[in-house]
């Protein structure tokens, strides 16, 4: 499909009518784009040259009339980089750059729900934030809390089992405040610290509750070639925010239950094997639970990009997936 691409800076026009090659700047701004290219699975790969110390807001849109927000970003080095493979599927795309009054901002992907809406950023291997209205959800946080000084503090902390890259008490205890809710698996029922016991609650495979107006699964994760994860120890969730669904894999294989979900808007899916998912199991469930975007996360710093190419082209684009590989570390 043949895309016709425009790009915005401050809702001045600052390149023509993209052939998808390279375009030529019109105008003199501190915001740039540099040359637009086409990946060859399809994606636009997006190139903005902006002053660092501040944050940037790309929106998209389709007809020029209806923008929605793609992703805040702070810049660093001058130049921050994004790859839109949604545009593989959209006869049309359209982009703006805007820099934000200040730095007071989540920042991270927008996700439109019917109710308001949700930013997702990344910070370490299985640890990422969501942020919808006054609600901040940390899941699987690790580290020191210095990986968080720049965010708000959690209202609701999702835990999916005891391993030591997912769960760690004092970087909770860092990091909590008294209105904290903190949602613990079966494994960690007994082992809890008694400190942080009041802010907990339980939630094993197949229980489902609502908090802070979010409707919350607990799914199962384990592993079915290997015994690191076992069936009933830690959990998945499936979070429903307005009329998004959002699914978080925990540690786990291509198990039936993962490949059972239905109508998940955002999926986030573990992919390294012995752990979790290789490139070819974790592309066969997504093509038969058909998420609408899916951001692989815990994998290794090494990783050979090798891995990704293999899974976005497994996944391919007869069913209009939207494969995001983002920055974990």
């Amino acid at each position: 499909m043949k895309t016709t691409i425009r790009l915005y800076i401050n809702d001045l026009l600052v390149f023509g009518i993209l052939t998808i090659v390279a375009l030529v700047c019109l105008a003199q701004t501190e915001l740039k784009f540099q040359p637009l290219y086409r990946a060859t699975n399809g994606s636009v790969i997006l190139s903005l040259q902006a002053p660092s110390g501040s944050l940037y807001r790309l929106r998209t849109s389709e007809n020029l009339s209806e923008w929605v927000n793609l992703t805040t970003f702070p810049v660093s080095l001058g130049v921050c980089r994004y790859t839109d493979i949604a545009a593989t599927f959209l006869p049309n795309r359209f982009y703006q750059a805007t820099k934000l009054p200040n730095t007071n901002y989540i920042w991270g992907d927008h996700i439109l729900t019917d109710d308001g809406e949700v930013i997702i950023q990344p910070i370490n291997h299985a640890t990422f934030v969501m942020a919808w209205k006054t609600n901040v959800f940390y899941f699987d946080p690790t580290g020191t809390s210095s990986r968080y000084a720049h965010l708000p503090p959690p209202t609701i902390l999702f835990l999916t089992h005891a391993h030591s890259d997912h769960y760690s008490a004092s970087t909770i205890r860092s990091i909590i405040t008294n209105y904290t809710k903190i949602i613990i698996p079966k494994v960690l029922a007994s082992s809890f610290p008694s400190d942080l016991a009041p802010y907990a609650i339980l939630m094993t495979n197949g229980m489902a509750t609502n908090l802070n107006g979010i409707n919350i699964e607990a799914i199962p994760m384990y592993n079915l070639t290997t015994q690191n994860h076992l069936k009933g120890d830690g959990n998945g969730y499936v979070l429903t925010i307005g009329n998004r669904r959002f699914y978080i894999s925990g540690d786990t294989e291509d198990i039936p239950e993962m490949r059972a979900l239905k109508n998940i808007d955002v999926a986030f899916l573990a992919m390294n094997k012995p752990y979790t998912m290789s490139p070819s199991q974790a592309a066969s469930a997504v093509r038969e639970f058909k998420p609408k975007i899916v951001y692989p996360f815990h994998f290794s710093p090494s990783t050979p990009p090798t891995d990704f190419n293999e899974f976005i082209r497994l996944v391919g684009n007869d069913l209009g997936i939207e494969i995001r590989i983002r920055k974990w570390y």
